[in-house]
Order: C-alpha cells, then sequence, then structure tokens
C-alpha cells in the first residue's frame, strides 16, 4: 500500500511515500516543478506530433493502395467485359460459318472461290538473291540435288 502525505512549505514541497518495506522522500522545488510540467509536455506533444505524422502517412498510403487497386479493378471489368463479347460472337453462327470457311476452305453450293497469289516486295527478291548469290556452286548443287538443308 502506498501512502502519500503532503507538507506545505513555503518554497518547496516535501512528499512522503512510504511503501511496506522502503520509504522514500522526494523534494521538490517551485522551479523543479515547473521545468518538470513543461518537460512533460513537450515529450507528451512531441510524441502525439510523431503518430499524428505517422498515421497521416499511413492514411496516403492506403489511399494510394485504394486508388491503384480501383484503377486494376476497372481495367479487369473493361477485360471482362471484352471477353464476353467474344465469347458471345466465338459462340454464334455466323463464327462458326467464317471458321469452317478460312481453316478448311470450304463454300456455300452456287459460290465461287478465287485464289489471288500473295505478290511479294522487291526487298524479299532481293534477300533470296543475296542468300542464293554468294553460295559457291557446289552448295547450290547440293541445295539443287538434296533440297534446302
Amino acid at each position: 500500500m502506498v501512502s502519500i502525505t503532503l507538507a506545505m512549505g513555503s518554497v518547496n514541497s516535501v512528499y512522503y511515500v512510504s511503501d511496506c518495506f522502503f520509504p522514500y522522500i522526494i523534494v521538490f522545488s517551485l522551479g523543479m516543478k515547473r521545468n518538470l510540467m513543461l518537460t512533460l509536455a513537450v515529450l507528451i506533444t512531441i510524441f502525439l506530433i510523431t503518430n499524428s505524422v505517422r498515421k497521416i502517412l499511413s492514411f496516403q498510403s492506403t489511399v494510394q493502395q485504394v486508388s491503384s487497386e480501383e484503377a486494376k479493378l476497372e481495367k479487369l471489368r473493361r477485360e471482362n467485359e471484352d471477353l464476353k463479347r467474344e465469347l458471345e460472337y466465338k459462340k454464334s453462327q455466323r463464327f462458326a460459318e467464317e471458321e469452317i470457311r478460312n481453316k478448311l476452305g470450304l463454300v456455300r453450293e452456287g459460290e465461287e472461290v478465287f485464289v489471288i497469289p500473295r505478290e511479294r516486295d522487291e526487298d524479299e527478291y532481293e534477300a533470296i538473291r543475296e542468300s542464293r548469290g554468294n553460295l559457291p556452286n557446289w552448295k547450290k548443287w547440293q541445295r539443287l540435288i538434296f533440297g534446302d538443308s
């Protein structure tokens, strides 16, 4: 049990603190009390300011994280809509018909197919001439007889 007894003097205040085994006497002057209170107030203010700054920084980082996640969510929603539209298209009869025409080369009755050969650019011809022209004759004969290998 702790008991505190206050004895008031003109300049000093004496506090008697007695515990079971260890009695203490603490003497404070008025100037010491003011300095102690001022120091405690400054320490509490510093503590509150640092905690406030930490909370503000934490809040700002959380706001940035939320906004980036919202942007990701919006991007995923757009991608989801695109995939839904693509799925609907691929389920349609039009897609199936186009795939049959393009990959299998089939046509409807009464339709005619025209095959237009692809024209090569002058650059492609030049590359072919250079690749064949720089080879020795024996290599050209080897390619002619055994094929390009």
